[in-house]
């Protein structure tokens, strides 16, 4: 017979805990997760100066730009359609790659502190003075390189001299592509889109970690310190894992939604297959990272309620 006078032992959490325990702490993984790969991707420059590298956005700018200048510049009517490749070539020659990288990862930069608040004003505008006198002196390469200026020489004919022709080709001074000097100039769905990406900035920052911060506690109390490491680490682990295997099948999704996403900002240009996918791509390691983080912590966490455990048992043997 029990005596009614002893103290009640505490109820030990049955497998319905467990199982509760496991899927919070799952749900709470995917949150952190997903929380701490959005701060480490769309709130971080970084990011964006690693996309840069892997996509040759400058390719895509660089026919951007030779377009606008051609349809900008107060060039002479003189100039006929079997002209114009001569002008692109000696477009593409002035606007340079590694200058137009330097000032699309200044775009980047200053687009996403846009984003964030940490300017008010966005412009985007290519200055082309600069280039006028490489252009000219690529336009003079172009013209001694066509065939019908070869053939004037063998002829001993003195050919035309090109500096009226390309004088008279003026470059725009500068070429804007988007002037915004507040977000209240924006349609009220990318209003919307901003203020909400704000607003979770500082969030995203505390409440990941807080999160798995605040289920350590929690398991170490209601199974106590072995039971709870085991449990707390199977629902980490588990959580990091199952993220991982999804984010990998959804590429195809990823490349199908793209430019509907971009057209409403006039990025449509951006939602390429190749362009989608590489930075598809490169946000992908970065989730990876955290999902194996999160599945390792997982492990090291099982791992030592198993070596406590068998500390502790190797003790009581040592005690007999």
């Amino acid at each position: 017979m029990t005596d009614p006078g002893a103290p009640k032992k505490p109820a030990i959490p049955g497998y319905a805990a467990v199982v509760l325990m496991i899927i919070g702490t799952i749900f709470a993984g995917w949150l952190s997760q997903l929380g701490i790969g959005l701060h480490k991707t769309l709130y971080d420059n970084e990011f964006y100066r690693c996309s840069l590298q892997e996509v040759r956005l400058e390719d895509e700018v660089r026919v951007m730009l030779i377009e606008y200048a051609i349809m900008e510049s107060d060039r002479p009517v003189s100039i006929a359609l079997s002209d114009i490749p001569m002008v692109e070539k000696a477009l593409a020659s002035a606007i340079d790659e590694e200058w137009l990288k330097g000032k699309i990862e200044t775009t980047l930069a200053d687009g996403v502190d846009f984003v964030l608040g940490d300017r008010e004003q966005f412009v985007v505008k290519f200055s082309l003075e600069e280039k006028q006198a490489v252009f000219e002196r690529e336009m003079r390469r172009q013209w001694r390189a066509y065939p019908g200026y070869a053939k004037l020489e063998k002829l001993g004919i003195e050919a035309p001299d090109p500096t009226v022709f390309i004088e008279k080709f003026d470059l725009p001074e500068e070429i804007t592509i988007i002037e915004l000097t507040s977000v209240s100039e924006l349609d009220v769905k990318e209003q919307t889109a901003i203020n909400a990406i704000r607003s979770a900035g500082p969030e995203l920052q505390l409440t990941p970690y807080l999160l798995i911060g605040l289920l350590l506690p929690f398991s170490l109390i209601l199974f106590g310190v072995i039971p709870g490491l085991k449990w707390l680490g199977s629902g980490l682990f588990l959580s990091g894992l199952s993220l991982y295997l999804l984010w990998t099948q959804m590429e195809s999704a990823a490349l199908s939604y793209a430019p509907g996403a971009l057209e409403p900002y006039g990025l449509s240009f951006l939602a390429g297959p190749e362009i989608t996918a590489t930075v598809y791509s490169c946000a992908l390691a970065v989730f990876t990272d955290i999902h194996v983080a999160f599945a390792g912590l997982g492990l090291l966490l099982t791992a030592t309620a198993y070596l406590i455990q068998l500390v502790l048992v190797i003790s009581e043997k040592l005690r007999r």
